[in-house]
């Protein structure tokens, strides 16, 4: 007998599931003529987590029901009920188990069979079959049905649980961040020793002028050789392209064969943009001579226009010949960018062999994260400064004037360094919470008039179409000539507001601070640095007052990229739904309410769970909803079973802590979330 039981645990076990069905033992009641007193049913609404089916082996009939489970995790499901057709009483007896499992399977309430318990007691028929579970593998356990209506019968029954596979995984991890920049990363060495061709140079001369690489001269060989004879030798390098800051620091060597005459030059020729329209303004000429104090000009040579000038003498030029000597200056000009140098000898009458060599200097210039907007007077513009810091340099800059003399609103001029938060991070920022802290030293002109603003202003996305419409301006202000003036940076804005945090002296520094209300929908898109002029307006850098920006940290929440497949509309964040999957399992945070729902094909949720706080979950289902009060809630299980939706609500080990089971109606084409940020999805199933 107990072979015979063996064999019918191994073969029942590999039963499929079929439709509903109604079970009698049929063989046994034949043979004594008399009508079966119990009706076996299975339960098909939560199908296939729950089947059944029946097979005939040796003139019994034994039952089969199935369960699937989520390895680890509580399953409890009704899977049948015992009928009645006369009045009887009945029990589970176990016969054998194959397998380990923790289970509990009862009878009407009452438990008859665990993985600790054999044998249950008698219950009025009918009474519902209800199976729970927690396993990691498969097991099997077969029983024996024993009921007495007059006489004792028994019929055998087996209960088989089979793990769900793991058929689709993926995760998104959104979490609170910090960032510093203290924009050194905007400066690179640049280096020239004329041992490889220069990028973006062109020669110019004049007369018998010659410009060449000498490949036996240096210090040490090779070196730049410009030989002018009556007339210019010019050696040009464009860095329009490119431009770096003037306040940068610069080193050459250089040597002549003869001592230069008293109209004789060299030169260095650096061309200067001081209003960040990309073309030189002015021309700034460092020049060694015998006894001359009026170098050459080249920018109608190499322009075709005539800039206005600022020479100055090489510092610690020595006229001496065949001798290598270095020139350092400190900084090339206070403002504005470099677009263009040149090194040139100049002799109008007679002939100078100037060698050049060992060329030094920081390049500065705007990382690829930061732009500008700029309208102001005649030097208004944004640049990377290589002295002058509240800190340690570089820093970013931003120089302004008033467009004109005149009412502050019809006057004002504003230059502003955008940090594109999305470039610099790789995703939208949440608005919610975000913070920052920037240093900034206040200089201005003396003669500027003081009706001066600064201004962080975060710009921020609300409703996610990747413009700008509303901006948090924190300022501080120097306004002893004027009422100052703050205005939204970006023409896309329709809502801003404006925080006073304190004024400012010129020749100090100070700190700027603020956050965004939690409260705020949206995404932070930039963060400006903002310096605006709203009186005086004159030629130069007579009336312009500048904030030098740096250590910029922002904190802010943000998540990593959706994983492939996944798509976003507005506030949903779904993907199609996978072949073959039952338990759809999430954990998952956000901005209350927020949800995990399955939506149709126009992205309207059709089943789901809306979380309306820690202990308070929604479950929509259709038109209607049902509230669970729960706490300590960690996945949430959907599952659109054939003929019943269920909704489980799980602790973090899988245990249940509630659920609801509804019928909605329309179609699933997609799973996803609502108002969620972080979450990880786990699709369990039959491959």
């Amino acid at each position: 007998m107990r072979r015979l039981e063996a064999l019918l645990l191994i073969l029942v076990a590999c039963v499929g599931a079929v439709a509903a069905v109604t079970i009698t033992n049929v063989s046994e009641w034949h043979v004594q003529a008399v009508k079966s007193p119990i009706v076996k049913y299975w339960n098909s609404s939560p199908y296939p987590v729950v089947n059944g089916s029946w097979k005939g082996i040796g003139g019994l009939n034994i039952t089969y029901y199935g369960l699937l489970f989520v390895p680890g995790w509580q399953e409890d499901y009704v899977v049948g009920r015992v009928a009645n057709t006369s009045y009887a009483v009945a029990h589970f007896e176990k016969s054998s188990q194959a397998g380990t499992g923790t289970y509990s399977i009862y009878l009407g309430g009452q438990l008859q069979l665990s993985n600790i318990q054999n044998l249950g007691p008698d219950v009025s028929l009918p009474a519902n079959i209800r199976w729970s579970s927690t396993a990691y593998s498969r097991y099997s356990v077969l029983a024996w049905l024993v009921f007495k209506s007059g006489p004792t019968g028994q019929q055998l029954v087996n209960f088989t649980a089979q793990p769900m596979s793991l058929l689709y995984t993926a995760s998104r991890t959104c979490s609170y961040r910090s960032l510093t920049d203290t924009f050194a990363g905007g400066c690179v060495r640049a280096n020239y020793s004329f041992s490889i061709s220069v990028p973006n140079n062109r020669t110019y001369v004049s007369g018998k002028g010659t410009v060449s690489q000498d490949k036996y001269t240096g210090n040490p060989a090779p070196s730049l050789l410009t030989y002018s004879q009556q007339g210019y030798a010019s050696f040009f390098i464009n860095y329009s392209g490119s431009p770096f800051s003037a306040s940068t620091s610069f080193a050459f060597q250089y040597m002549f064969s003869n001592s230069l005459q008293d109209a004789d030059y060299i030169e260095v020729n650096f061309f200067v943009d001081t209003n960040g329209d990309g073309s030189p303004d002015l021309e700034v000429i460092y020049y060694g001579s015998g006894r001359g104090t009026t170098p050459l000009r080249l920018a109608s040579v190499i322009y075709g226009n005539t800039l206005p000038v600022v020479a100055r003498p090489m510092p610690g030029f020595t006229n001496k010949q065949n001798t290598w000597y270095t020139i350092s200056i400190s900084q090339v000009y206070s403002t504005g960018v470099v677009v263009g140098l040149a090194f040139t000898a100049y002799s109008p009458s007679g002939n100078i062999n100037a060698w050049w060599d060992n060329v030094d200097f920081q390049k500065c210039a705007p990382p690829s994260y930061l732009g500008a907007v700029t309208n102001g007077g005649s030097v208004t513009m944004v640049y990377v400064d290589d002295v002058v810091s509240p800190s340690v340099a570089p820093s970013v800059a931003t120089e302004v004037d008033a467009r004109a003399s005149g009412t502050a609103s019809s006057s004002y001029g504003l230059s502003a360094a955008l940090y594109d938060v999305v470039a610099k991070v790789g995703s939208p920022v949440s608005a919610s919470g975000f913070s920052f802290s920037v240093s900034g030293l206040y200089i201005r002109n003396s003669t500027d008039v003081r009706n001066n603003v600064a201004y962080v202003s975060v710009a921020i996305d609300t409703n996610n179409d990747g413009v700008v419409d509303t901006e948090y301006i924190f300022y501080r202000n120097d306004t002893v000539d004027g009422p100052g003036y703050v205005v939204p940076v970006f023409s896309t804005t329709t809502g801003y507001y404006t925080y006073n945090i304190g004024g400012m002296v010129s020749g100090s520094s100070y700190t700027w601070s603020g956050s965004v209300p939690r409260s705020q929908n949206g995404s932070v898109l930039y963060v400006a640095l903002v310096a605006v002029d709203a009186s005086g307006n004159a030629p130069g850098t007579a009336d312009d007052f500048w904030v030098f920006w740096d250590d910029l940290s922002l904190n802010y929440y943000a998540c990593d990229p959706l994983p492939s497949g996944w798509s976003v509309s507005g506030d949903v964040t779904y993907r199609s739904t996978v072949a073959g999957g039952i338990s759809y399992a999430a954990n998952f945070t956000g901005k209350y309410p927020f949800g995990f729902y399955f939506f149709d094909s126009g992205l309207n949720p059709v089943f789901g769970v809306n979380v309306t706080s820690a202990s308070s979950y929604v479950v929509v289902c259709g038109a209607s909803r049902y509230t669970l009060s729960v706490s300590g809630v960690y996945w949430v299980d959907l599952r659109p079973l054939s003929g019943v939706y269920e909704a489980i609500l799980r602790d973090s080990s899988g245990n249940i802590l509630a659920r609801q089971m509804c019928s909605p109606s329309g179609s699933l084409s997609y799973v996803g979330f609502k108002n969620a940020n972080s979450f990880t999805l786990n699709v369990w199933g039959k491959t």
